[in-house]
């Protein structure tokens, strides 16, 4: 990836975060309201601006905001048809936007195993492979720029569709002038949870962008 290239990239993903936290909101700072396909459940702000999942019929929350978000209006809901299945898009740092799924155990939902780690090996793939070919180090120093992991939609109860994206600015060890590459791992994943295992397993997982010069 060029220079000039790069720096595209970077400034479209900032006007993407920025979109992301004032697009359509209906109050600065609140995440927009999500109901379930049913209608049973709601993922919205409380009075005190709390953003939280409830049933609607009694107000009763089911569902608790990941730990890690830093940003409400932030945050995403997608909901799988059956409304027993939800994934939450969020941010979680400057250069971080993670995804957490959860599942309905008859009384709240809860949490299952986060997909990144089943996801982050198909991206250090592709940058190993670029770094490869750029002719650097294995051990070579990489500088996080941007990690997001964002369930598009929910193919089935197990199955989900997620676009994982990773871009580092990749310097060569050692003194002297250093040779510095910019590499982007950039894929739409089909995944599904595997319940004897708990861990997501990667079905398919293929380039979203050809990369050109």
């Amino acid at each position: 990836m060029s220079g000039a290239r790069f720096i595209f990239r970077c400034l479209l993903l900032f006007a993407v975060m920025l979109t992301r936290g004032i697009c359509a909101e209906e109050e600065p700072g609140v995440a927009r309201p999500a109901k379930s396909p049913d209608g049973k459940f709601v993922v919205r702000a409380d009075e005190k601006e709390e953003v939280a999942g409830f049933a609607r019929k009694t107000g009763r929350k089911v569902l608790a905001m990941p730990e890690m978000m830093v940003r409400q209006e932030s945050l995403r809901t997608v909901w799988a048809k059956d409304s027993q299945h939800v994934a939450l898009n969020y941010q979680a740092g400057t250069r971080y936007f993670p995804t957490s799924l959860y599942a309905w155990n008859g009384s709240k939902f809860v949490e299952l195993p986060s997909p990144e780690d089943a996801l982050t090996k198909v991206l250090v793939k592709e940058k190993a492979r670029q770094m490869k070919e750029a002719k650097l180090p294995a051990d070579a120093y990489e500088r996080r720029i941007h990690d997001s992991f964002v369930t598009r939609r929910w193919l089935d109860a197990k199955t989900v569709e997620v676009d994982a994206n990773s871009i580092r600015t990749v310097t060569e060890r050692g003194e002297g002038e250093k040779e510095t590459v910019d590499v982007e791992a950039d894929f739409r994943c089909t995944i599904r949870y595997v319940a004897k295992t708990k861990q997501w397993r990667v079905l398919k997982a293929l380039p979203k962008t050809e990369k050109k010069e």
